[in-house]
C-alpha cells in the first residue's frame, strides 16, 4: 500500500469500500505469524486509502488469541483498531491448524480468555458500525439493486410497506433492498416502478435501519 497504488484506487470508478488484512497490531505476534509489517505500515495503509477517497467504510480481520498472545499483546491490538476507528472487525478465534508453523507452538492462550477478547472485539465492530452509519445519514450515494419487495425471499425485517394517501386511491410503497457504493445495505423507497437488480440508483440516506438493514434510503 503505497502512494501510486492509492492514486489508482481515487479513481470515481473504484468504490470506497476497503478491506484489510491486519491480524494484529502487535509486532511480536506478528512476526510470530510470519508477517512482515508492524502497525505503522497499518496506520500508513489506512492514512492513504483515507486520503484516496472521502470516508470509506474501512474494514480488517484480526486473529485474536494466538499462541503467546499476552493481555498486553491484545490490547496493543486492541488500541489500535479503536485509534484506527475501523467501520467494521472481522474477529476470528485462533483455531490450530496442521501443516502450519503455529500448530506446533505450546504456549496457547485459554479458550475462555479467547472468547473474552473475541467479544470485546466484537463490541467495538459493532460501534464502528453504528458510528459510520450515523454519520452518513443525509449523504447521497449510489445504490445497487439486490432485491424487489415483489421478489421471493424478500423481507425488509423491518415493518410492511406504509401505504400511503395519492387523491382518491391507496397505493403501496415501492421499497427494494440493495448496497450502497460504501457497503452499507439499504432499504430503499422508489420513486416509481421498482427496477431490476443490478440497476444502480441514486439514494439519500434518510435514517437508520433495522434488522438486516444499516439505512433507510430514498430515490432522488
Amino acid at each position: 500500500m503505497d502512494e501510486k497504488f492509492t492514486q489508482v484506487l481515487s479513481h470515481r470508478r473504484i468504490r470506497p469500500h476497503f478491506h484489510l488484512s491486519v491480524q494484529s497490531g502487535c509486532k511480536k505476534i506478528l512476526e510470530r505469524m510470519g508477517r512482515s509489517y508492524d502497525s505503522k505500515t497499518i496506520e500508513k495503509a489506512v492514512t492513504l486509502l483515507r486520503g484516496a477517497k472521502d470516508d470509506p467504510f474501512l474494514a480488517c480481520d484480526i486473529i485474536t488469541g494466538f499462541p503467546g498472545e499476552t493481555e498486553e499483546d491484545f490490547k496493543e491490538t486492541f488500541n489500535l483498531c479503536k485509534k484506527l476507528d475501523f467501520t467494521w472487525i472481522h474477529v476470528f478465534p485462533y483455531s490450530k491448524r496442521k501443516g502450519t508453523a503455529a500448530f506446533s507452538y505450546k504456549d496457547s492462550v485459554k479458550e475462555s480468555e479467547v472468547t473474552k477478547r473475541v467479544e470485546q472485539f466484537s463490541e467495538l465492530a459493532k460501534q464502528g458500525r453504528s458510528a459510520y452509519i450515523r454519520r452518513n445519514i443525509g449523504k447521497e450515494v449510489e445504490v445497487v439493486v439486490e432485491k424487489s419487495g415483489k421478489e421471493r425471499g424478500f423481507t425488509t425485517n423491518h415493518h410492511e410497506p406504509t401505504r400511503t394517501e395519492e387523491g382518491k386511491g391507496r397505493k403501496e410503497d415501492k421499497i427494494c433492498k440493495g448496497v450502497s457504493e460504501n457497503y452499507l445495505k439499504v432499504l430503499v423507497r422508489c420513486k416509481g416502478k421498482v427496477p431490476p437488480p443490478g440497476t444502480v440508483l441514486q439514494c439519500k440516506l434518510i435514517g437508520e435501519g433495522q434488522g438486516h438493514f444499516d439505512v433507510v434510503g430514498e430515490e432522488i
